[in-house]
């Protein structure tokens, strides 16, 4: 269930569709406009709290964020680790997420 910040700001923690722990924050500040949306990855918010990121958005720092163990809201310090997409590859192919700028290159033949 959502929780209300303050008149404009409702800030909501949901499992994702593969059981991850997801934040949704909605700003309704703006009169006439559809919400604008927020969203965050718990594991992904904590790391950067703990200084394993330099940014909480992939736009500026691509590292992903693998779970050592499960379950995937276990997100404690030591069962997290941030790595790269290709790194994050080799551990566990599967979970890796993101194609990197260099990676469209070099699969593209540059």
């Amino acid at each position: 269930m959502p929780e209300r910040i303050d008149d404009n700001m409702t800030l909501g923690r949901y499992f994702d569709g593969s059981g991850y722990v997801f934040f949704c924050a909605r700003d309704t500040s703006i009169p006439n406009k559809k919400d604008k949306k927020y969203g965050m990855y718990e594991h992904r918010l904590l790391m950067y709290a703990w200084g394993y990121l330099d940014s909480p958005f992939f736009t500026e720092d691509m590292r992903e964020i693998h779970h050592l163990d499960p379950p995937k809201d276990l997100n404690i310090e030591s069962n997290l680790d941030a790595l790269t997409p290709e790194d994050h590859r080799d551990v566990d192919e599967s979970r890796a997420r993101l194609i990197t700028p260099w990676d469209r290159r070099s699969t593209a033949g540059d």
